[in-house]
């Protein structure tokens, strides 16, 4: 074992794409845009479009009311579409406590495709291809399966547990737990949330002492949680297609409920909010089984 130490190579592979924060160059001619582009509702996407093009330096034009309304229909100009309403996706997670405490050291032998920086990263990076997924497994016995979609990350796990098995390991899962946010993106403009519970023809699930009404896609368990500045949660999608298709439902529906006054809503919890108010919700979204709201 020892000699196998000595001869230990860290190898390094390509991870999956990890959310980062998004860093902006700031110039003399749009400082103050620049400033808001981190803020939710109007002010966000009108700021993040006062850039200008790194090339011409011309200003940036954003998109047609109908290109968004059908935003995947014309993709060449759904990479502006995407910038203008601040799309971002997730990927799909699966978490499990195996009840194991693991020697990741040795374990980062036994597994192909493994690396571990312990002066970097407290967790082993493990890339799979069949199916094709990255896991982070923790000396606590937890471990974070990220793949292209919701039953991926579930094999994936199930796969790996097989090989902590050979690898002397007894992992105990007892459940799986997903992520439930799978994309944000948000409409430059203020939404009349009143108008569309009245006027909607689904369940809209909505409780005056929270700022924002949750809004299903119909014969489907996706749902969207919708907050009058413009920004929305798509939560509960299983595959890639299946968040596009959500985005595709629910975009000429926004535009239907624009609210007439488009004045800045300071006594708004989120209409000043910065990343950490978008996470803060989505935490709350993580857990479902403690949520008040019906589900």
């Amino acid at each position: 074992m020892m000699t196998l130490r000595k001869n230990y190579r860290k190898r390094i592979f390509p991870l999956s794409a990890h959310k980062g924060s998004y860093m902006i160059h700031e110039n003399a001619s749009n400082k103050r845009a620049k400033e808001d582009v981190v803020s939710m509702g109007r002010a966000a996407a009108v700021a993040s479009w006062t850039e200008v093009q790194p090339t011409t330096g011309a200003p940036l034009t954003p998109p047609k009311d109908i290109d968004v309304v059908n935003i995947f229909r014309n993709i060449s100009v759904l990479p502006e579409i995407e910038r203008h309403i601040q799309l971002l996706y997730r990927p799909f997670t699966c978490f499990v406590s195996t009840k194991c405490v693991f020697n990741l050291y040795d374990l980062g032998f036994f597994v192909g495709n493994a690396t571990y920086e312990p002066d970097k990263q407290s967790a082993l990076f493990v890339q799979r291809v069949k199916p094709v997924c990255t896991l982070k497994i923790y000396t606590n016995g937890s471990i974070c399966c990220k793949g292209y979609s919701h039953e991926g990350t579930r094999v994936g796990l199930l796969q790996f547990g097989a090989v902590l098995e050979q690898a002397g390991y007894r992992p105990a899962v007892s459940r799986f737990r997903y992520n439930v946010v799978n994309a944000t993106f948000c409409v430059p403009f203020q939404l009349n949330l009143e108008w569309m519970i009245l006027s909607s023809h689904h369940s809209v699930v909505h409780d005056n002492s929270y700022p924002f009404i949750f809004h299903p896609m119909p014969n489907t368990k996706i749902k969207f949680a919708i907050f009058p500045t413009g920004f929305v949660y798509v939560l509960g999608c299983k595959l890639p297609n299946e968040t596009k298709d959500a985005i595709a439902f629910i975009m000429p529906i926004l535009y239907r409920f624009k609210a007439e006054c488009q004045d800045s809503q300071q006594d708004l919890q989120l209409s000043l909010g910065d990343i950490s108010s978008r996470l803060l919700w989505e935490r709350e979204f993580q857990k479902q089984d403690d949520f008040s709201m019906p589900w």
